[in-house]
């Protein structure tokens, strides 16, 4: 072999080792890719239910509440059927009896009427649970006029624990008449029209719009 040729023959050894380097290609590496990860989702904490307890105070007004309206529904378009809670017996008098007491209203006007009879009828006396009034004759009539049913209890004499009369006046036998002797005291437990007394036949005094669960006391002229 020629100097020549083993200088073409060592360039050639020298050009295949590779440099400190590498060799550099144009491709670049392959990474394997994951995709699109969707993010997770965190669960929502589950609701505790509410304590027994609770629930069963809630479940208590709700009944209670039921129960009351249902009450009012009765009360308005039945009242008698709540007589029995009212009534207690009488051994006095021997008829119906009752006791209630309501709230209040405004206060009533008193009016005498004197067209055919005496005109004596007058008020002596007002307090915060009743009024006194006097009236010209021993025997008279107290008059109950309503538009609606009325609970009314009139008592003989007055300041009676038991009542001579204790019913309902419903608006269809109004006004309603309830003869009485001596002194007398009467309550209305719905709002009435009016209540009057009358002697023979003839008015001689109005109460407009008495007050509910209010005493009114009638008595005669020197008793």
């Amino acid at each position: 072999m020629t100097r020549r040729e083993r200088l073409a023959d060592d360039k050639g050894r020298r050009s295949e080792v590779p440099g400190p380097v590498g060799t550099i290609t144009a491709e670049l590496p392959v990474v394997a890719g994951r995709g699109l990860v969707r993010p997770e989702r965190t669960a929502r904490p589950r609701r505790r239910p509410a304590p027994y307890l609770l629930r069963l105070i809630v479940w208590l007004l709700v009944f209670v509440l039921v129960c009351m309206l249902a009450a009012a529904g009765v009360e308005h378009y039945h009242p008698r059927w709540f007589d029995f809670l009212r009534n207690r017996v009488s051994t006095a008098t021997g008829s119906g009896i009752a006791a209630g007491t309501t709230s209040a209203r405004p206060g009533a006007s008193t009016s005498p009427s004197g067209s055919s009879g005496p005109s004596s009828f007058r008020l002596v006396r007002t307090g915060a649970h009743g009024a006194d009034y006097v009236v010209p004759a021993q025997s008279y009539a107290i008059v109950v006029t309503t538009d609606h049913p009325c609970w009314t209890q009139i008592a003989e004499p007055a300041g009676s624990t038991t009542f001579r009369y204790a019913q309902t006046v419903l608006a269809s036998s109004s006004p309603k008449s309830f003869p009485v002797t001596g002194s007398s005291s009467v309550t209305v437990d719905a709002a009435a029209t009016s209540i009057a007394v009358e002697i023979h036949g003839a008015t001689v005094g109005t109460i407009h719009g008495p007050r509910l669960g209010y005493s009114y006391t009638f008595s005669p002229a020197g008793s």
